[in-house]
């Protein structure tokens, strides 16, 4: 069902969120080792939780609002990539393998890409059937499983509306995430060597901040 794509990156994003708690817990446990896992927690936070958890969201939002579903495949490679991406910064920290580290940034970087030619693709398929239509077959795959005066026809006709809305302030949110990881890529490459800890280089940090 295509709704398990956007499960699956809400549940790797739980998961990042529970390592990231669990570094912040030894990081106020033992202050001493801030300065080896702060880096790590900086990424598993911000990109392994909030920015996967945006994308499963997303997907969700678009096929509930308005009836676009994303490429499942395509959704699934997304995941893999962002996951591997999150895995690869990090033991690239562990490690000191700056060549590990800047593999990871840029398959990081791949992503939200990945996620706006993913959208494009899907809306453009979409607008070949009336939004009508195609929130009508949402309502019958989730039939029992979501309340039916969302699919009524004065829900139908504000999903249009808001889903217009949204859409253009997914665009434009996706394109500053792109250009910010970009930006934070080519910072990332300037770098001889892979950092460590807080006071080293963090482009995560700068990127959110």
């Amino acid at each position: 069902m295509y709704m398990q794509v956007a499960a699956w990156h809400i549940r790797v994003a739980l998961f990042n969120f529970a390592v990231g708690v669990t570094l912040g817990l030894c990081m106020s446990w033992n202050p001493a080792w801030w300065q080896a896992l702060s880096e790590i927690h900086g990424e598993v936070n911000p990109f392994g939780f909030l920015t996967i958890l945006i994308f499963g969201m997303t997907f969700a939002v678009l096929y509930l609002t308005a009836g676009i579903e994303v490429n499942r495949i395509w959704g699934y490679i997304q995941l893999v990539i962002a996951e591997v991406g999150v895995c690869a910064i990090s033991f690239g920290v562990i490690w000191q393998n700056v060549l590990l580290w800047r593999g990871g940034w840029i398959l990081q970087c791949m992503t939200p890409v990945l996620l706006l030619i993913n959208i494009v693709r899907a809306a453009r398929k979409a607008h070949t059937i009336n939004i009508s239509e195609r929130l009508t077959r949402v309502s019958e795959r989730l039939s029992g499983k979501v309340p039916a005066f969302l699919f009524d026809d004065a829900s139908i006709r504000s999903s249009d509306a808001i889903g217009k809305l949204a859409r253009r302030g997914t665009d434009l949110a996706l394109l500053v995430l792109v250009a910010m990881e970009w930006i934070s890529l080519v910072r990332a490459l300037w770098l001889r060597h892979a950092p460590s800890g807080w006071m080293g280089f963090n482009p995560t940090l700068f990127e959110y901040g």
